[in-house]
C-alpha cells in the first residue's frame, strides 16, 4: 500500500482531476511545507466513512472535515516514519 502527494496542477497548467474516494486536495495554506496545491492519493490506505466523501453538508467531493484531514495526514505520516 502506499500513499502519495502530487501536484493538484499538470506539467500544462490543467487542473488534476480528483478520484472518488482516493483523492483530497490540499492547499499550501493547509500544509505550509508544500510549495503549491496538491493532492494526496490514498490508495486505500485509509478507511474513510462514504458520507465524509460524496460532498454532503455543502462540502465539494473530497472535501474533507479539518478533523479527518488531519487523521489522515497523521497516518501518511507514519508511513514515513
Amino acid at each position: 500500500m502506499t500513499a502519495l502527494i502530487r501536484s493538484a496542477t499538470s506539467s500544462r497548467g490543467n487542473r488534476v482531476n480528483l478520484i472518488p474516494i482516493h483523492s483530497i486536495p490540499v492547499t499550501v495554506a493547509q500544509l505550509g511545507f508544500l510549495s503549491h496545491d496538491s493532492i494526496i492519493e490514498t490508495h486505500q490506505l485509509f478507511h474513510l466513512p462514504l458520507q465524509e466523501l460524496t460532498g454532503s453538508n455543502g462540502r465539494l467531493l473530497g472535501d474533507l472535515p479539518d478533523q479527518i484531514l488531519a487523521e489522515v495526514l497523521a497516518g501518511a505520516r507514519r508511513l514515513l516514519s
